[in-house]
């Protein structure tokens, strides 16, 4: 999120969250199955 911290979140529109939302999830479930990958 820094590089959106220059933007008001106000002013972002619902479906702007939603794909920054949906884009995150994607992003945190790579990095989770990345490091179960990792252990075994």
């Amino acid at each position: 999120m820094r590089l959106c911290s220059h933007i008001d979140p106000t002013k972002l529109n619902t479906w702007m969250g939603f794909c920054l939302y949906v884009a995150g999830g994607v992003n945190r479930r790579d990095t989770v199955s990345m490091f179960v990958s990792k252990e075994e």
